[in-house]
């Protein structure tokens, strides 16, 4: 059963995805990621620079925003609110869609990164589809899809092992 999350945790969450927990300013990694809204189409919208992925540091702040989207989402499909859920998941769709610029070390991030990374996105967006039509069920039903992609790609990647991906797993 979806249960709702108490404040408190979901504001531990937030600190924890922002950084506040280690005493960084909370922030998106580009402020067009901080709204959740579909700003991002690709290398066109970044000059041609796409996102940093030369690191797990210039990584973080990316990670640590669609981690506090995926936490929104859980709130939002825990709660029966079909259309935050529906943003939500758009947001994570399209949270980086500049995939023919990334360039990522396998030894850093594992050697299906980039697979997963479409896996995950894929995912939202059909989760995203679903949940703009209404079905709040099918939308849970997605959820685990998005999940296990995070969990698939921390499970390979040596520097994202420790992630404790436990704070955004579905609810039974």
């Amino acid at each position: 059963m979806w249960r709702t999350r108490s404040l408190v945790a979901f504001a531990s969450l937030s600190m924890l995805a922002c950084g506040a927990a280690e005493g960084e300013p909370a922030r998106a990694e580009h402020a067009h990621h901080a709204g959740g809204g579909d700003h991002h189409h690709g290398a066109a919208d970044h000059g041609g620079h796409g996102h940093d992925h030369s690191s797990p540091a210039a990584l973080r702040p990316l990670m640590r925003d669609l981690f506090a989207k995926m936490g929104e989402l859980r709130g939002a499909l825990e709660s029966g609110e079909v259309n935050e859920a529906a943003t939500h998941a758009r947001a994570i769709a399209v949270a980086c869609d500049d995939q023919d610029v990334h360039h990522v070390d396998p030894q850093q991030f594992g050697p299906r990164f980039a697979e997963i990374d479409q896996q995950l996105h894929g995912a939202a967006a059909e989760m995203a589809a679903v949940a703009e039509a209404g079905d709040l069920e099918a939308a849970r039903a997605r959820y685990g899809d998005l999940h296990a992609a995070c969990v698939a790609c921390h499970a390979q990647a040596p520097t994202a092992q420790r992630v404790d991906l436990s704070a955004i797993a579905p609810q039974p």
